[in-house]
């Protein structure tokens, strides 16, 4: 999800720059897709903290205009910002790959990639075609969070002075503004609704404080159970130095879970002693047993994965001590956590609330002091988008 808000913002930069509207993207098991999915972005994610002067369009607002103004009359622009070795893809990690990057369009047809170019062919193609008063449907293929950042423009030069300097390389992207939209984005109040009904079905009336260890496990291959056994110690350890009550709730934020269907990446963390390790957090830690979303995920009514993961990063902004695992914490947390953004956005989250933070399980480091200021670009983790 972090991932993407970086792609989001760096949208509403173009379509500001492009004088473009943009078309709200779906959402499908925690992923941007073109089309409805399970539920629409702006269901996910409040409007009111987007970029006001962009335009946004759902897509049947998209097809209403398309009929109205005869498709015949609309070009249609594929782009492709692909960077990745396709190899890799379904570990959900990108390596820049050699040779001639492309995307495929189906019957054997394909487009190569824009990304990194001096100038992007397709994106001037577009806006010629806009500058003679023509419609334009501009579909981006295959880019991952920083794709976006890699558009440029060619600029030929129109001033007599100029013409011996040539054409001017324009660089779309401004990386400020991006990062200001992305630092404004926030969720529904639904969600936020949501989350305190999950925390009064869990046993957490509103107000009384609770606590909460994010384990993200999304490693190719992990000892589960030693882990388990690392997230009680932790829990131990925030008991010691918060001097909680024995009445003080643990929340388990983590893409593990016992169903198989609500699972991120089902097929790699599904293994049976990752569920072993579930119970032993969730059952066989007495009055201690940890609590999870999962457990009233169909009490909530939820339509897509991706909106437990919101509710899981609210409960994190409203937990009274929260621990998580960063990319600087020793073996004792990576060891069991996939090191990316949820875990800084989790923790600047809480900063926003003046609220402390172990950015490591303890006991490894102290936690942060809410005014500490984390970047989120300091671990970046690759998520696809359509």
């Amino acid at each position: 999800m972090a991932g993407w808000r970086k792609s989001l913002a760096n949208l509403q930069v173009y379509a500001k720059r492009l004088h473009a509207k943009v078309v709200e993207p779906g959402i499908s098991n925690g992923r941007l897709v073109a089309g409805k999915g399970n539920l629409r972005l702006l269901e996910l994610m409040d409007p009111t903290k987007f970029d006001p002067d962009v335009d946004w369009i759902s897509l049947e607002e998209l097809q209403q205009a398309l009929l109205e103004s005869n498709s015949t009359a609309v070009t249609t622009i594929h782009m492709c910002l692909d960077i990745c070795d396709p190899s890799l893809f379904e570990k959900k990690r990108c390596k820049p790959r050699k040779g001639p990057l492309a995307c495929p369009l189906g019957n054997n047809q394909s487009i190569p990639s824009d990304y990194r170019k001096k100038s992007s062919p397709r994106l001037k193609q577009a806006l010629d075609l806009v500058a003679e008063g023509k419609v334009v449907l501009l579909k981006i293929h295959e880019f991952w969070k920083d794709g976006l950042s890699q558009i440029r423009l060619i600029q030929e030069s129109h001033n007599q002075s100029d013409d011996n300097k040539g054409p001017s390389i324009v660089e779309l992207h401004d990386g400020k503004e991006a990062d200001r939209l992305r630092n404004l984005f926030d969720f529904q109040p639904r969600l936020y609704k949501l989350a305190i009904v999950a925390l009064e079905l869990l046993g957490i009336p509103q107000g009384h404080p609770f606590h909460a260890i994010h384990w993200r496990a999304e490693l190719a291959s992990m000892n589960y159970a030693e882990c388990a056994r690392r997230i009680l110690t932790a829990q131990q350890q925030m008991i010691l130095s918060s001097a909680s009550s024995n009445e003080t709730k643990f929340i388990l934020l983590s893409s593990l879970s016992t169903d198989r269907t609500r699972i991120w990446r089902g097929k790699e963390i599904y293994a049976e002693d990752s569920q072993t390790a579930l119970h032993m957090l969730l059952k066989h830690n007495g009055p201690r047993a940890f609590l999870k979303v999962d457990q009233v995920y169909d009490a909530l009514q939820l339509r897509d994965p991706i909106e437990a993961a919101a509710i899981d990063l609210i409960l994190a902004e409203k937990a009274s001590h929260f621990a998580t695992c960063t990319s600087k914490c020793s073996k004792n947390c990576l060891q069991c956590n996939h090191s990316g953004f949820f875990a800084l956005l989790a923790i600047g989250m809480r900063n926003k609330q003046l609220k402390q933070s172990y950015p490591c399980w303890p006991g490894g480091k102290l936690p942060t002091p809410a005014t500490d200021t984390i970047s989120v670009e300091t671990t970046p983790i690759q998520q696809p988008s359509s």
